[in-house]
């Protein structure tokens, strides 16, 4: 799911974009002590510096877990030599955890 919002930043107008990513639960728990403050991922969706970022615990057997994160990218890596093809590392600020207890 993708969610737009505009936001005015000194004077120039930016559409900030809300990424919904599934994370499997051996990287969101790194995620959720703040032990990993990054994510690498396809740049499928033309992530930008300023846009949100939730990241939802997930698995292949169980589905969602209802703990969440939130965060807003702060850089963007895209340098081949360290990634591949298509690939960002993206650093994330302002973690906040969210735990939905169904």
């Amino acid at each position: 799911m993708i969610i737009t919002n505009v936001i005015l930043i000194r004077r120039y107008e930016y559409i900030m974009t809300r990424h919904e990513l599934k994370t499997l639960p051996v990287y969101f728990e790194m995620a959720w002590y703040r032990t990993k403050q990054f994510e690498l991922r396809k740049n499928d969706r033309n992530f930008q510096i300023g846009d949100e970022v939730i990241l939802r615990e997930w698995s292949p057997n169980d589905g969602y877990s209802g703990r969440s994160i939130l965060s807003h990218i702060s850089c963007i890596i895209s340098e081949p030599e360290y990634l591949a093809d298509g690939y960002v590392a993206l650093g994330l600020s302002g973690m906040v955890n969210w735990d939905v207890i169904a």
